[in-house]
């Protein structure tokens, strides 16, 4: 809709003009009335006015002065002139001035101001979709420009030959800070973006968005830094500081790694060395870490020598002790020779596939945590973000596994029914929860858990608690003395064993004794 001022001394006049005209019909509304031309001009500094219906002549400013002032400011602003016949002279100035057109106020009810509007409107709309047209053109002028610029980078950071490229691209690359921004979670481009311009110029900084939840970011040092080197690490410290206490604040759970050069000729390494040890790092520390690049060690790996055909004859024998034993030391391996990501990933794959091809053996225990096929591992273990991801990932799978053989083997009753069986058998051996969790074929930690679950003890509580049982036997039917007792039922400290006995009888062996056997 296109605000209109009417502008005329004669009241009369302007109630004609509104009440005479259907405005809607030119997508048109009068929004304000003056009397003369010094009132209508103030009017237009603080209103939206797209079209003004003037007299020429009025006191204190005329039409003409109006039109001119109007189109000085507001060149595109619309003027149409209300005349009488003696005004052509004056006419002719206003339309010299840029007014759009005129007309005789003896006209103003045949139809005459009805086309002038509908000439304007039609004018404006032109106009509006021409400027729209120079703005989009604008838009991607400066998108391609910014996209060429982004290729000869992103050309450069991959190690292709450096082209002929803008000057100030040139300066840029020659002598430059690079960001790498990992988020552990989608962001808000619009909030990196503006934290990372109002820090660095726009004009001599680029922020790219990469295929990942990253960021790369490219600016050259201020020229007034000169070349000295302890400022210009003063300086890259402080700004790279602030971008990380802006975006940690706004999005959180971020890392950014910065790096830089003095060359263009070793951008490109320098680049890679920081993708590498920020994707490593990123991998085994997790996220919340502002880290230069230097201060990272070499991100070159050798890849470790792993034993998976002894993980798989594990799984076939049903080895969960040493299986999850051998499952610990490979991520230990890991963790100690900090094995690059890639590796990490396609071996816990492999040691997935291991494990189960080895139970497809002679059984159909499976888990959903892991999924059902190669590509199924591939994807889960692909989306996992760190080091503890993967372990956390991979033993859930095991444990779910193990829930899985548990049912097979007949259910967590017929388990404990088991251990409780094989502990009563050998309570005076040195029995230990490893050898217990071979007799009934689960892990240690899976069958510690199941146990106190099952019996609201653990293990060595009613390890314990079986051999003062049978001690309190030996007392009552035997002439032995308390060290002997103590040794026949598992204790090989009779200190600890007396200790062990009060506790539950809450009285010494001897005290126990001789109330017993009056």
């Amino acid at each position: 809709m296109l605000n209109v001022l009417l502008v005329d001394d004669e009241f009369i006049v302007r109630q004609g003009l509104k009440a005479m005209i259907n405005w809607d019909d030119y997508k048109m509304n009068v929004l304000l009335e003056a009397n003369n031309g010094k009132d209508a001009l103030a009017l237009l500094e603080e209103h939206q006015i797209d079209v003004i219906v003037t007299d020429i002549r009025m006191p204190l400013m005329d039409g003409i002065e109006l039109t001119r002032k109007a189109k000085e400011s507001y060149p595109d602003m619309k003027v149409m002139l209300l005349t009488c016949y003696d005004d052509f002279e004056y006419v002719q100035e206003a339309v010299a001035l840029g007014a759009s057109g005129y007309l005789l106020k003896t006209d103003l009810e045949g139809g005459s101001l009805e086309k002038q509007l509908q000439k304007i409107a039609k004018e404006v709309q032109q106009e509006r979709e021409k400027r729209e047209s120079y703005q989009r053109l604008e838009v991607k002028a400066r998108e391609s420009a910014a996209l060429i610029k982004e290729k000869q980078i992103k050309s450069i950071l991959k190690g292709g030959e450096p082209q002929p490229i803008h000057q100030e691209l040139s300066w840029l690359l020659a002598s430059h800070l690079i960001l790498k921004i990992v988020f552990a979670r989608p962001v808000s481009l619009k909030n990196v973006e503006r934290a990372f311009y109002r820090l660095f110029d726009k004009n001599i900084s680029f922020l790219f968005q990469m295929e990942d939840l990253s960021f790369l970011a490219l600016t050259g040092f201020p020229a007034d830094l000169g070349s000295s080197q302890q400022k210009i690490l003063e300086w890259k410290a402080r700004m790279a500081g602030e971008l990380f206490a802006e975006l940690n604040e706004l999005e959180g759970s971020m890392n950014l790694y910065e790096g830089m050069s003095f060359q263009l000729e070793t951008l490109c390494k320098t680049y890679q060395s920081l993708c590498s040890k920020a994707e490593a790092h990123c991998f085994y520390n997790g996220f919340g870490h502002f880290v230069s690049a230097e201060t990272i060690g070499s991100a070159e790996f050798e890849p470790p020598v792993l034993d998976f055909h002894t993980l798989h004859q594990l799984t076939i024998m049903r080895d969960w002790v040493h299986l999850k034993a051998q499952c610990e030391e490979i991520f230990l391996l890991f963790e100690t020779e900090q094995t690059d990501v890639e590796t990490v990933k396609m071996a816990t794959m492999t040691m997935v596939e291991t494990v189960m091809l080895g139970l497809k053996s002679n059984s159909n225990l499976h888990t959903k945590n892991w999924g059902s096929n190669s590509l199924d591992y591939k994807e889960k273990v692909k989306a996992l973000q760190t080091f503890q991801d993967v372990k956390n990932w991979f033993y859930h799978g095991l444990e779910k596994l193990e829930d899985s053989r548990l049912q097979f083997i007949g259910g967590s009753h017929h388990v404990i029914r088991q251990a409780v069986s094989f502990i009563e058998q050998n309570y005076a051996k040195d029995l230990t929860l490893e050898e217990l969790s071979r007799e009934v074929g689960l892990s240690k930690s899976y069958v510690s858990t199941m146990f106190k679950k099952g019996t609201g003890k653990s293990f060595v509580e009613y390890l314990n608690d079986v051999r003062l049982e049978k001690a309190k036997e030996l007392f009552l039917h035997s002439e032995l003395k308390i060290f002997e007792v103590a040794e026949k039922v598992g204790f090989h400290d009779p200190k600890y064993f007396s200790k062990q006995f009060k506790r539950m009888t809450g009285m010494s062996p001897n005290r126990f004794r001789s109330i017993y056997l009056q």
